[in-house]
């Protein structure tokens, strides 16, 4: 709890301002404009106009909104929503930004669009923090992954690590047998090397040696 605070800031006010929520169904105001929305949203975390004018003008290119920010909300597609939602959750520089299924029912193109502005947050130096059941984005955006069943903890930590943990490892061997024909077997990572050396020895050509990584997906379908 000190750490979080001496990160965040040292009251609860400044805690509140390093803290960019964007909730799975948020509420927009139809009638107003996005640029209307979000210059609402920015005067409630105490920003003056100017620096909501810029945030806007950095951010909404971004998010591939900045063509509907003078349309009324309520003419916005759900992609568009996500969009503003997002921008206006990030409009006043938050520290620590939590997301709630913010990929959810978007289109492919806006899914990878997202994804890339999550990563670049990320490399700005914020957290980012968010839930989602897509666990293929999980996997490709993430550094670290909590798994949840039934409000219990299965899984901590790094991907690579938890599918480590969690599933055997193999490779695949392809090579061309002593009668010049092709062949590939998968062995267990720990035989591999066993595996490799009695195949040489008899006399066959290896031609490569590939790791089978499982997917973070492959660990959850585990679950029991």
């Amino acid at each position: 709890k000190v750490e979080f605070h001496s990160k965040l800031g040292n009251n609860q006010n400044d805690i509140k301002k390093n803290i960019g929520f964007l909730p799975e169904r948020p509420f927009f105001y139809p009638h107003l404009t996005g640029r209307e929305f979000c210059t609402f949203m920015g005067k409630l975390s105490g920003m003056n106009k100017k620096t909501i004018n810029e945030q806007i003008k950095f951010w909404a290119p971004k998010f591939k909104i900045d063509f509907a920010l003078d349309r009324e909300i309520n003419t916005y597609s759900k992609g568009m929503l996500q969009r503003v939602g997002f921008l206006v959750t990030l409009l006043h520089d938050p520290k620590f930004i939590i997301l709630d299924e913010p990929l959810s029912g978007l289109d492919p193109i806006g899914r990878k669009n997202l994804k890339d502005i999550i990563t670049e947050i990320n490399k700005l130096g914020k957290t980012v923090f968010f839930s989602s059941h897509i666990i293929s984005d999980v996997e490709e955006i993430c550094d670290n992954v909590i798994f949840l069943k039934s409000g219990e903890l299965f899984y901590e930590g790094s991907v690579d690590k938890i599918i480590e943990d969690n599933m055997q490892l193999s490779s695949r061997i392809r090579f061309y047998n002593k009668n010049n024909e092709f062949e590939d077997v998968e062995i267990d990572n720990d035989k591999k090397q066993e595996k490799i050396k009695a195949l040489m020895d008899e006399g066959n050509k290896i031609i490569s040696v590939t790791i089978n990584k499982p997917t973070l997906e492959e660990v959850i379908y585990n679950v029991r």
